[in-house]
């Protein structure tokens, strides 16, 4: 709110910087475990920030690192803004505390003014948010942070005393209608995941292409398929095997070499576990005409490749990574990229329409697996290391391993895989040796196209929900916009003006310096 504008009587314009106190955080050292082990004490990051109030946070840390570390602790009223994170792409998260806690250094915390309402501060903020981002985000940087000294010098709208306190009321009034309707919005996801689910796990037992077999009985068996898959697999072996043996200038005399080729098997310490798995799926009850088998049998994984940092641009041709994987699709704030002429040194890294992308690192979110099925838009592209692209073959149906991926029953299969608590990983063994239940390949267009038209319904109920939540967000915000143009609650002559606020805050400065 830095732009002119017509304020009410008592009200004056005020730089952030001169509301109370700031200060940072840090992060105390990792390799020393009485910093961290049995810690009580909030350490607030930008992952905590999906709140309006912070109660307490993802990771604690002890009173000893409080004492010894550039952790400072700040006081309950406090209030915390992310000024480091990728969430400054397209938000701002303002909260205020409850209770005592501390800040990593992607954070800022600011201790109000005895004279000031910190709800008040933080509706401003709220209110602000888009022309902060716009006005004190840093330029050409890696990762979004914001201009500290910028945000110190941003000037919000300070009313007198009492009408903070009023505007806060009304807010507080106005906006619990749009919460507990964004609450019975929020709770429509689950539903629908659990119902998306059921859908998935009947696919893929072949309960919904029931009737589908029985109008076609002599469709040709998955076991068939699975020997084609099979000797196509071996077809390219050779072909590979000879044209790198005929480079060599050593081409065979004759065909003892093809005794080397071994059919696809899980390796390494895993894969007594995966032979297990695999046997247990089997035990389930699948249709006749069905397989199990490991989906590395039938559909390969290719990792990205591992492009030096030193080639990274701004601009140029993308690299697809794992953060621009999300749950179903792709997103391009963050983007990487080479010099497009690069592009003809990594033709086995192109990227397809309709490829079949899944991260490797934190797999896992809360809205589900972070796999996608690339679409024009998302081209021209390369893939990077920690993505797998998984190759089409002729005998399996692209939207069919995308619906599996999507499944409850892969997902377990890769939380038991993934390794690293910080950061959650898995890699091509752990994704190709998931078991797979795989139908004919007419069997496998019927099934996608049921489960198309069941979550075409779906789609249409989660976007009725986000156009829906996109309302209320407009509707706070013009609530907001109203309060701090002095529109929203009655201003009372009788009320101290805010200049009168603004000389006890310097006051109190001087005092306290």
């Amino acid at each position: 709110m830095t732009a002119s504008c017509e304020l009410p009587n008592g009200w004056t314009m005020v730089p952030l910087g001169k509301l109370g106190d700031w200060g940072g955080g840090g992060t105390p050292s990792k390799s020393k475990p009485a910093f961290w082990t049995d810690g009580t004490v909030p350490w607030v990051s930008p992952k905590d920030m999906k709140f309006d109030v912070i109660e307490n946070s993802q990771d604690l840390i002890t009173q000893n690192a409080v004492e010894n570390s550039s952790a400072k602790l700040y006081p309950t009223g406090t209030v915390l803004l992310v000024t480091r994170s990728a969430i400054l792409l397209h938000s701002l998260p303002v909260a205020k505390t409850v209770k005592e806690v501390t800040v990593n250094q992607d954070l800022k915390a600011l201790i109000p003014a005895d004279c000031m309402n910190v709800d008040y501060i933080v509706a401003a903020l709220r209110a602000s948010a888009s022309r902060i981002l716009n006005e004190c985000r840093k330029a050409g940087t890696t990762v979004c942070s914001i201009d500290f000294s910028k945000l110190k010098a941003y000037e919000i709208p300070v009313a007198p005393l009492n009408e903070q306190r009023r505007i806060v009321a009304k807010i507080e009034e106005l906006t619990a209608r749009s919460r507990n309707a964004k609450q019975a919005l929020d709770a429509i996801p689950p539903l629908l995941e659990r119902f998306r689910q059921s859908v998935l796990a009947a696919a893929f037992r072949g309960d919904l292409t029931k009737q589908w077999r029985q109008q076609n009985p002599n469709t040709e068996p998955a076991s068939e398929l699975l020997k084609r898959i099979r000797q196509e697999r071996r077809h390219r072996w050779e072909q590979d095997y000879l044209q790198t043996q005929k480079a060599k200038g050593t081409p065979p005399k004759n065909d003892k070499w093809k005794a080397e080729y071994t059919e696809w098997q899980p390796q390494g310490n895993r894969s007594s576990v995966a032979a297990q798995g695999i046997r247990e799926v089997r035990k389930e009850h699948f249709p006749e005409t069905w397989e199990v088998c490991f989906l590395g049998e039938v559909a390969e994984l290719q990792p990205g490749y591992a492009f030096k940092s030193k080639w990274y641009r701004s601009e140029g041709l993308r690299l697809l990574r794992g953060t621009n994987i999300i749950p179903g699709g792709t997103r391009w704030e963050e983007t990487v990229c080479i010099e497009p002429e690069r592009e003809s040194e990594f033709v086995d890294y192109q990227l397809n329409p309709e490829d079949i992308v899944i991260a490797m690192d934190r797999p896992l979110i809360s809205s589900g697996l972070k796999v996608a099925q690339l679409e024009e838009a998302d081209l021209p592209a390369l893939l990077l290391q920690r993505v797998g692209r998984f190759h089409r073959s002729r005998y399996l149906k692209p939207a069919f391993v995308f619906w599996y991926l999507n499944s409850v029953r892969f997902m377990n299969h890769i939380g038991v895989q993934a390794t690293g608590t910080q950061l959650p990983h898995i890699s091509k063994s752990d994704i190709e040796t998931a078991p797979i239940p795989l139908p004919p390949l007419d069997e496998q267009k019927a099934i996608v196209d049921c489960l198309e038209q069941v979550f075409s319904s779906h789609r249409a109920i989660e976007q009725a929900c986000t156009g829906m939540r996109d309302r209320i967000a407009r509707l706070n915000q013009s609530i907001l916009a109203k309060a701090f143009r002095g529109e929203l609650v009655p201003q009372d002559p009788n009320d101290e003006p805010a200049a009168a606020l603004l000389e006890r805050i310097r006051s109190d400065s001087k005092t306290r310096k």
